[in-house]
């Protein structure tokens, strides 16, 4: 945007005053870097920027964002700096016109992930520019491939700059490296260590965030925008700004600065003020027009400068985009992939017909860098044509095609703002090869569209709310032009209503956030100054087009290299369907053996003291954690004890002391706690010793950790025989903040030799919080080798899924006496431990919810059954009901058997299959003992049902965990009725006509060791109204979806169906792959993935679609 008249002002004051100054920008230049000494070491470094005055007397203004005060201080960025306050430090006297600084990144490399452009500038040549790299800090290298342009645009008699531009191959993606630049020859001209984090691969699944904003600038409006960015590093993935960089051609715009020349200045201040982030990640650049010259009074009155800072120069010097790579030119227009999103960048200032000139006040030319819309035409039916491995594509430009500035009633673009060229240029490529999103800047407003071609709102799949879009049939614009340029924002009089406008804030500076999965975009609009968030929707993707296109396989041998990314298409048939399967990563790096349980009690965590257990002098080196057997050896010298940073089994097998073990907090497990979901957690933990003083501390940090005087800590044992007993603690924190990190330990409160070491926890999204969230769900795992390929899968998933729901049969401790060397031995409880041992490392991270099975009924192994002390002690779910503390007596259940909890736009109601309703199995086995008889659960039932279907206008999903199934083929006749082969008739009998009665979205089930997918199924019948014809979306069904994945790895193995019925409820059967399901959730969509445990094979994807307003379908109901 621009402001012409002041600029009229500018040149008739500078004619008639004729005044013209240079500001020395060389005398005022800031160094970001500290430099080595003559060893090069980054300690000698800091060393020599000490001086003998306090670096306290340095402070960081954000208002002018600068080191303060100047004579004295500068910004000396150091390794481990993450805050521009943090750097900014006492000024050494020496030259710093040669030293590195304004560190910038961006990607490289024709493969996503494999490259980086490594960038710097310094205000005198360096003729012999260099790059050193490494996988950490310490053993960075001299890189002798790396490509090196030295770019310069501007000189003048006191100012000279010079840029380099060093891009880096060769790389692995979505990994931390660390690296410096600067002179070969004198390490006093090197920077500090950095680091950055490559890109992700193309057609990676996993989430990533980009902040994206334009139109930003370093004066007063932009300081909470450039704070705000600042204080992004390790939050997002990378930058995606709009254009309209650093405003300097605006620099005249003051009184102050009126007559003079300080173009270069603000340009250097804008680079300084964000090289905190720019240093770490990647600042990708869209070009506006506030790049195209200089044209203050100073410069239109200077053919040299006119003819250096025009056409764009300063803009394609300063940064190095992937232009080469993508064949693009220059940073004018480019294109990268970045896991799920193709992103193609373009210039709306020049290269298509009309395009605006950019060229104030003079008669210039600027433009003509190439054939744009050819390039533009390749690159978008490429990015198309490889959908099947990156599904959305994103168009970055800075000038809008609709926005309220320049529209008329109808909401057709005009040119008053040169949208109509615009649109002409570029709408028809964006309809023709289906762009998903186009943001864009220059309108200093925040607008979100609809989706819109043809300059007509296209509402299919919008929701009620607005704020959804599923499969949308058009590009959605979002206009981002808020970061806080010089200008302001723009006060619309009277602006009209088109269509397709959601919404336009034009009251707050900020950015947005760019959230993006394989089946999502979430786009958020976030006050800088606050943090509040003012708009925020989504863009879903349910069609399954995406992922029904064979492709070529690409198979990596993961085992013996330990790396690489298994990424396979397999295709079979199925009650006549076609699957066709995409695949996540996996990554086999241990070797099998042979394995005998071990009878010595093992400890996971280490008190922290100088009698710690891995303080022994003998090499942890020699501890390997055995997968096979999900167990630590050798036995007699090792055992697993996590330590505060262990993220795997493998770093928690150290040398072990046994000598006070069984006094030690073990298999430490979470549950969701409180009766307001995010406000509690159940810690839990197991001693082979009574504490008789059991306690939990907890904190924000893990140096702050408090003893909880104020938690309930109930102590439980279930049995003991002369050489064993067994104790679990439930302690149960309150007053804590939904979505929150906390730091705990437990243990004894006097002995610090029985403390467990510190891990962490985040707590549950608060009811109705919208944000998505992931779960791990499964059911019938045990700890035998048909599991080992799931457990070893859920141990790499903490940080990348929110809870685990465990959906029965959990251990499979009864069954530990079905081999032929266990027979006549007693094995429950080892097994139980075993289980709990090997899934501490999850289980300590994420809460782990669990259902009752029939297998965590009773010990019935021939030495149980000749016991009477072994069968009252084990009988009736005992172990179940005191190793684990299910949020029951906060939702009015009974134990761990039925209980419920919320979890953001989701309510999780567990019920019991196995007790407590007509005609429930015994699961006492080859006695007569009665089980069960813990309340009316049909009661409790109905009121927690009746319960959350009204509360959907805040929580709109109810799901239903339990063991056995109602409908499944192994129990069922050859028109899909229940029968009791499998006890499904007496499940269905108790309790569909409830979930029928109360709109149960999804019933999640195991029990039947295969998977089952199932059509929305009521009465036996398949309810296909909303069914897309690939079967892959439900959109709003009409009847409760059920979902068997009884596969985790039980010790019974895949159940082998022989001649099975073909029911119009089943849309598919798996009883080949051990597996999970991931369950995806937001308010309006929830998308089940069936994913191959020992290979990340996605084996079945489909989603279950709310498109209506559920407040609104209550009120009318």
């Amino acid at each position: 945007m621009r402001v012409p008249a002041a600029f009229k002002l500018a040149v008739i004051a500078s004619a008639v005053f004729s005044v013209t100054t240079a500001i020395d920008i060389g005398s005022m230049v800031k160094n970001f870097f500290s430099d080595d000494d003559a060893t090069g070491s980054t300690d000698s470094a800091k060393q020599a920027n000490q001086t003998n005055t306090d670096d306290r007397t340095c402070v960081y203004e954000w208002s002018t964002l600068s080191c303060q005060p100047k004579d004295k201080c500068k910004i000396q960025y150091q390794f481990g700096d993450v805050t521009p306050s943090q750097a900014c430090r006492v000024a050494d006297s020496g030259d710093h016109t040669k030293v590195p600084q304004q560190f910038h990144l961006a990607f490289a490399g024709k493969e996503a992930g494999t490259g980086m452009a490594i960038s710097w500038t310094s205000f005198v040549l360096e003729e012999s520019p260099s790059v050193w790299i490494g996988t950490s800090e310490a053993k960075v290298a001299l890189s002798k491939n790396a490509k090196i342009e030295t770019k310069t645009y501007y000189k003048d008699e006191k100012y000279e700059l010079y840029n380099y531009h060093a891009v880096v191959s060769g790389l692995k993606p979505n990994t931390e490296y660390f690296y410096k630049v600067g002179s070969t020859t004198e390490k006093k001209f090197q920077s500090a260590v950095s680091s950055f984090k490559t890109a992700r691969a193309a057609g990676d699944e996993s989430p990533f965030v980009v902040a994206v904003y334009g139109d930003m600038g370093t004066e007063a409006n932009s300081v909470a925008s450039n704070k705000y960015v600042n204080d992004l590093v390790d939050k997002v993935d990378f930058i995606y700004h709009l254009g309209d960089i650093s405003y300097a051609d605006n620099d005249f715009l003051t009184a102050k600065t009126a007559f003079g020349f300080f173009y270069e200045e603000i340009f250097n201040k804008f680079m300084n003020s964000l090289t905190n982030v720019m240093r770490h990640m990647a600042y990708m650049v869209v070009v506006g027009n506030h790049e195209s010259e200089c044209h203050s009074p100073t410069c239109l009155l200077s053919d040299s400068k006119k003819d250096q800072l025009g056409n764009y120069s300063a803009y394609n010097a300063r940064f190095r985009m992937p232009s080469p790579e993508s064949g693009g030119v220059l940073n004018m227009w480019y294109s990268f992939d970045y896991a799920s999103v193709h992103f193609t960048t373009i210039s709306s200032e020049t290269d298509f017909p009309n395009a605006p000139k950019n060229a104030y006040y003079t008669k210039r030319t600027y433009g003509n860098f190439g054939n744009q819309l050819a390039w533009l035409e390749a690159d978008l039916k490429a990015a198309h044509a490889n959908r099947v491995n990156v599904p959305w594509i994103v168009v970055g430009m800075h000038r809008p095609l609709y926005t309220l500035r320049s529209c008329d009633a109808n909401g057709v673009p005009n040119d008053k703002y040169e949208s109509l060229k615009v649109q002409k240029a570029f709408e028809k490529l964006f309809i023709k090869y289906k762009v998903d999103l186009v943001y864009q800047g220059h309108v200093h407003a925040y607008e979100r569209h609809y989706p819109t071609a043809d300059s007509k709102a296209i509402m299919h799949g919008v929701s009620k709310d607005g704020k959804t879009y599923t499969n949308p049939k058009a590009p959605v614009h979002v206009i981002a032009g808020i970061a806080g340029n010089s200008e302001g924002l723009y006060p619309f009089k009277n602006p009209p209503s088109p269509k397709w406008l959601a919404l336009m804030d034009n009251e707050h500076y900020g950015i947005t956030k760019l959230t993006a999965t394989p089946t999502n975009l979430t786009i958020t609009m976030i006050e800088a100054a606050t943090g509040t968030v003012h708009d925020e929707f989504s863009i879903i993707k349910t069609a399954m087009e995406i992922r029904m296109v064979n492709f070529a396989v690409q198979q990596t041998d993961a085992r013996s290299t330990c790396t690489g990314i298994i990424r396979r298409t397999r295709c079979f048939a199925l009650q006549t369907m076609r699957l066709v399967h995409l695949v996540a990563s996996a990554a086999l790096c241990s070797e099998v053996s042979a394995y005998g349980f071990m009878d010595k009690v093992k400890h996971f965590f280490s008190d922290g003291y100088s009698s710690a257990v891995s303080g022994s002098a003998v090499d942890d080196d020699k501890c390997v954690y055995e997968w096979s057997s999900l167990s630590c050896t050798p036995e007699d010298s090792c055992s697993l004890q996590y330590q505060f940073g262990d993220v795997t089994p493998s770093q928690a097998c150290r040398v072990s002391d046994t000598s006070n073990a069984t006094s030690l907090p073990q298999q430490l497990h979470l549950a969701f706690a409180g009766e307001q979901a995010g406000t509690g957690m159940a810690i839990s933990w197991t001693t082979f010793a009574l504490d008789k003083d059991p306690t939990v501390w907890l904190g924000r940090t893990k140096s702050k950790l408090k003893m909880m005087a104020n938690a309930k800590i109930e102590t439980k044992s279930y049995y003991k025989d002369d050489d064993y007993e067994l104790y679990s603690y439930h302690a149960v924190v309150s007053g804590l903040k939904a979505n929150t990190e906390y730091f705990y330990k437990v243990g004894n409160a006097d002995n610090k030799h029985f403390q467990s070491g510190e891990s962490s926890f985040t707590t549950a999204r608060a009811s109705g919080d919208q944000s998505p969230f992931t779960i791990a769900v499964y059911g019938d795992l045990g700890v035998d080798d048909n599991s080992v390929a799931s457990n070893k899968y859920v141990n790499s998933i903490a940080d990348e899924v929110d809870f685990i729901y465990h959906v029965g049969d959990v251990a499979y401790a009864d069954n530990a006496f079905l081999t032929a060397k266990n027979v006549f031995g007693f094995y429950y409880e080892q097994v139980y431990n075993k289980f709990m041992n090997s899934m501490t490392n999850t289980m300590r991270q994420v809460a782990y919810m669990v259902v009752v099975g029939n297998h965590e009924a009773e010990c019935h192994s021939p030495t149980c059954l000749l016991s009477n002390s072994k069968k009252d002690q084990l009988g009736n779910y005992s172990a179940f009901n005191a190793r684990f503390r299910m949020p029951s007596p906060e939702s009015g259940g009974v134990l761990n058997m039925w209980h419920s909890f919320e979890y953001g736009s989701a309510h999780f109601t567990s019920i019991s299959t196995e007790t407590d309703y007509p005609n429930a199995p015994s699961n006492a086995y080859h006695t007569n003992r009665v089980y069960g008889d813990f309340g009316d659960q049909l009661a409790w039932l109905e009121a927690d049902l009746k319960a959350a279907d009204r509360n959907r206008d805040n929580v709109p999903w109810l799901i239903v965990g339990m063991h056995r199934p109602m409908y499944t083929i192994r129990s069922c006749n050859a028109d899909g009725v229940p029968n009791n082969e499998y006890e499904a008739l007496n499940v269905q009998a108790a309790f569909e006509e409830l979930f029928i009665k109360y709109k149960v979205d999804l019933v999640l089930q195991g029990h039947v060791h295969a998977y089952e997918r199932h059509y929305p199924t009521a009465n036996s019948s398949a309810v296909m109204d909303g069914v897309s014809n690939d079967t892959n979306t439900y959109e709003n069904p009409q009847a409760p979806v059920y979902v068997i994945a009884g596969t985790a790895g039980g010790p019974e193995g895949m159940f082998q169906f022989k001649n099975p019925p073909s029911p119009d409820w089943l849309v598919l059967m798996d009883n080949t792959h051990y597996s999970i399901t991931r369950l995806s959730v937001t308010p309006t969509n929830i998308t089940l993935t069936m994913v191959e445990s020992a290979t990340g094979t996605v084996y079945d994807e489909f989603s279950i679609i709310k498109s209506y307003d559920t407040r609104t379908l209550h009120e009318l109901q």
